[in-house]
């Protein structure tokens, strides 16, 4: 039983964490310019969503 939990706990914590690391700037993003606190485009958070952007 309890490798048959270790063999699912692991993965699906990886898995959760690529999807925070991937989704996390994603909703930031959309949060700032829903907000409109975006500050123009300028610094790294330009070089982000442009990133972002492209996929």
């Amino acid at each position: 039983m309890k490798t048959a939990y270790n063999s699912y706990l692991r993965p699906s914590l990886r898995v959760a964490l690529l999807v925070m690391l991937f989704v996390g700037p994603l909703a930031g993003v959309a949060s700032a310019i829903a907000n409109g606190n975006s500050q123009g485009s300028n610094g790294a958070g330009f070089v982000l969503y442009v990133s972002l952007m492209r996929g």
